[in-house]
């Protein structure tokens, strides 16, 4: 069989794969067999398509093939500066320096903490005591997957249970001085309609 000229749709078992919802783009690809990567994204299994399939029943390979068009690796976290947040972010992710340790919200079980980078600071908001923990004056900290909720017209970034909030490697991140009155992105008030 010549597989540089294969069609799926004028294969019967490319026509299952097809209709069980693998793409076209992937079972050609396939017909050269390459080495794909499925199961963790932490630790992936990566091996030859036709090794992986070889000796399955027809209904398990076509769950396996499923299982490998959909997989993707964990993208790396890309993280921003505290001065260009806005109102209404999500999926937020910065390495920061605590500029104030963490103060009780009256009426709330949350605290505030005051942290930022060179480019400014924000306040964050922080329920647990593991997070309350980490915000030590002049820690530096890593958050990710943080959002805005905007709170009297002011910008809070929100650490909740989706979240991660730790201490952050002093390798991994440079942060100069964090000054809280230039920048302070929770100072701003907006007017939101």
């Amino acid at each position: 069989m010549n597989w540089l000229g294969y069609k799926a749709d004028r294969d019967q078992w490319g026509k299952v794969l097809l209709n069980a919802g693998v793409r076209p783009k992937t079972i050609k690809e396939w017909s050269l067999d390459p080495s794909v990567s499925y199961g963790s994204t932490l630790n992936p299994t990566v091996k030859s398509i036709w090794d992986t399939l070889e000796d399955m029943d027809s209904q398990v390979c076509i769950d396996k093939c499923l299982e490998i068009d959909a997989w993707r690796p964990l993208r790396k976290a890309k993280f921003g500066k505290v001065g260009k947040i806005k109102p209404e972010q999500k999926g937020l992710n910065f390495y920061m320096k605590c500029v104030k340790s963490a103060e009780a919200v009256e009426g709330t079980d949350a605290k505030e903490v005051l942290a930022g980078d060179e480019s400014g600071s924000v306040i964050l908001s922080i329920r647990s005591e593991a997070q309350e923990s980490v915000c030590k004056a002049g820690a530096l900290i890593r958050v990710q997957n943080a959002h805005v909720r905007m709170i009297k017209g002011h910008i809070r970034l929100i650490v909740d249970k989706w979240a991660v909030l730790k201490a952050a490697d002093a390798g991994s991140c440079e942060i100069g001085e964090v000054d809280e009155k230039v920048n302070n992105v929770s100072a701003v008030e907006y007017e939101l309609k």
